[in-house]
Formats: structure tokens, C-alpha cells, sequence
């Protein structure tokens, strides 16, 4: 639960556009999403897949935050 994030963690997510740094990132990035996750909002990591040059990104239908939805795990690993 987000409860259980400490301080630093905010006092991060203040100071630092991860929008802004996406676009630094060089390497190849795989951006996995559950569209069922009610923690982060889809948009956010769309957002943050168009600020990345080499992004693939992804949405688990079914899946949550920590994509913990056994149908959805196997989709992710093509067993379906």
C-alpha cells in the first residue's frame, strides 16, 4: 500500500519529472501495464512511453498493479 512508502519517496517524486527524464533514457525499455491497476493510471505510463525514445509498451488486460492476475500472467508469458 502506498501508506508504506517512506518519506524520501516523496520528497523525490517532488523534485524529479520522470516525464522529463524518460527522455535521457537510451536504452531499450519495456513498460508493462495492468489495465485493471487502480494504483497508477494507464495514462501516466502511456505519458511516460512517449518520452522514451526506444519503448515498447504494454498493456496486461485483467492484470492489477503488480500484474498478480493468473490469466493475465499467462498472457504475459504466452501460454494462453
Amino acid at each position: 500500500p502506498i501508506s508504506h512508502l517512506r518519506h524520501v519517496f516523496y520528497e523525490d517524486a517532488t523534485q524529479y519529472n520522470g516525464y522529463e527524464i524518460g527522455k535521457n533514457i537510451s536504452a531499450p525499455t519495456l513498460i508493462i501495464h495492468g489495465d485493471k491497476d487502480e494504483q497508477i493510471p494507464v495514462a501516466q505510463s502511456m505519458k511516460l512511453s512517449k518520452s522514451i525514445p526506444k519503448v515498447e509498451f504494454s498493456i496486461v488486460k485483467g492484470a492489477d498493479h503488480r500484474l498478480a492476475n493468473t490469466r493475465s500472467e499467462e498472457r504475459r508469458v504466452g501460454k494462453e
